[in-house]
């Protein structure tokens, strides 16, 4: 018996049934395995001097590209992506920026983007979302389908807490609303641990169990190696809807990842 009355675009109340002859939606994931959709979160979380600035920058190039990320996790297509930074500023990012690119402004896409400290977008509050229309300024402008947030601390008004992150959560719903095809990627911190203790393990994200418990996707990420101007990298994912995985990457003397250990030595990757 169909619960649809005939009124609006579809039944207020759907029967089973209903709901079993649905039509099979059109895949919706901007990377493979639902680790990037629409609307969804992805923390990526790692302790201090880790590279997380340079992992992100690397995923934004590739996102924008098309290309795998972390040399490995497929794209499926190329993505209009805006990278938000409010600690290093525009001139490092360009500095890196011309490393990653060999100096070749054609190997740049046109739809990345860069917002840094002193402009609107980032005088934000993360935690309190009356404060975020410089951002969505510059969102409708846009028009992103990722955002990058690197890192969360800077853009938190008060000091790391659930209450704090809570409001971080409500901030990101609300942009959500707004902007239903955009998925957002977080950065932040996770705790120095002791030795005996696993260091990928998801809870040592520094007090932020509420956003842990809400992302769809959490990223921790580890230095397993420095070896000259190369580093080799482990990532462990845990998915919501999937299995808990790892990936191992290195990030060369360009600063660019790949999925096996880079040809030549050079000089030591350092501040990062």
């Amino acid at each position: 018996m169909s619960a649809n009355n005939g009124t609006g675009p579809g039944p207020p109340v759907y029967s089973w049934r209903e709901v079993f002859d649905l039509p099979d939606e059109e895949n919706r994931d901007y990377v493979e395995n639902g680790i990037l959709s629409p609307g969804n979160v992805w923390l990526m979380v790692a302790p201090q001097a880790s590279y997380k600035s340079m992992v992100a920058m690397n995923i934004a190039l590739d996102l924008s590209e098309g290309k795998p990320l972390l040399g490995t996790l497929k794209v499926t297509k190329p993505l209009r992506t805006l990278y938000l930074d409010k600690e290093v500023g525009l001139m490092w990012i360009r500095e890196r920026i011309k490393t990653m690119v060999q100096s070749d402004p054609n190997l740049i896409p046109d739809n990345l983007f860069v917002v840094s400290k002193g402009q609107p977008a980032t005088t934000i509050a993360l935690d309190d979302h009356h404060t975020i229309a410089p951002l969505i300024k510059a969102l409708e402008t846009l028009n992103p389908e990722v955002l990058i947030l690197d890192c969360l601390n800077p853009l938190l008004r008060s000091v790391e807490s659930e209450e704090a992150f809570k409001g971080v959560e409500t901030t990101i719903n609300t942009i959500a609303l707004k902007f239903p095809q955009m998925a957002f990627i977080l950065v932040h911190h996770m705790r120095e641990v002791p030795r005996e203790m696993d260091p990928l393990s998801i809870y040592n994200s520094r007090g932020s169990t509420k956003l842990t418990d809400w992302a769809a996707t959490r990223m921790t990420m580890q230095v397993q190696q420095r070896t000259g101007g190369t580093a080799k990298m482990k990532a462990r994912f845990y998915l919501r809807h999937g299995p808990v995985f790892e990936v191992e990457f290195w990030i060369g003397e360009d600063f660019r990842i790949t999925s096996k250990k880079p040809e030549g030595i050079g000089s030591v990757l350092a501040g990062l």
